[in-house]
């Protein structure tokens, strides 16, 4: 009952997803295709819900999630919406990069596996608003596709 679809969350178009509550509540990717980058871009609005560190959207590679490719958490610093990637379930955290509180913001997560005729090892690269905002190494490889 956390999770909804309405016109009143839509950005662009006639609907949008609307998350309320926990770090219990997010969006999940299953990453058990035979690409090795995965591209995930969404456009994101902070509301008055101020989080410590919730997941809002994540990727692993099965349906239950057993194993955590990565994550991006939201956080509000004093008056300030934040998001960082986090590689994997908490074994490495991207920095934390602002975010607009009045606007509609786009939050891109790019991932290339370890291997995959990409860079090695891979890489997790943070995109906010068009700008790079970090770029982490990874061990994930091919296998941890599925």
């Amino acid at each position: 009952t956390r999770l909804s679809v309405a016109t009143s969350a839509a950005l662009t178009g006639a609907y949008g997803l609307r998350a309320q509550g926990n770090d219990a509540n997010y969006v999940q990717y299953d990453l058990t295709t035979a690409a090795p980058v995965h591209d995930a871009r969404f456009q994101f609005r902070p509301n008055a819900n101020k989080g410590s560190g919730q997941v809002i959207f994540q990727a692993g590679t099965t349906r239950a999630h057993s194993t955590v490719v990565y994550r991006v958490r939201y956080r509000w610093s004093g008056s300030t919406p934040q998001v960082q990637i986090q590689v994997g379930a908490s074994t490495s955290n991207g920095t934390w990069t602002n975010l607009s509180s009045t606007s509609t913001n786009v939050i891109e997560v790019v991932w290339q596996a370890k291997g995959s005729s990409g860079p090695a090892p891979g890489t997790l690269q943070l995109v906010v608003n068009g700008a790079v905002a970090q770029t982490l190494t990874t061990t994930s490889t091919a296998s941890r596709r599925g």
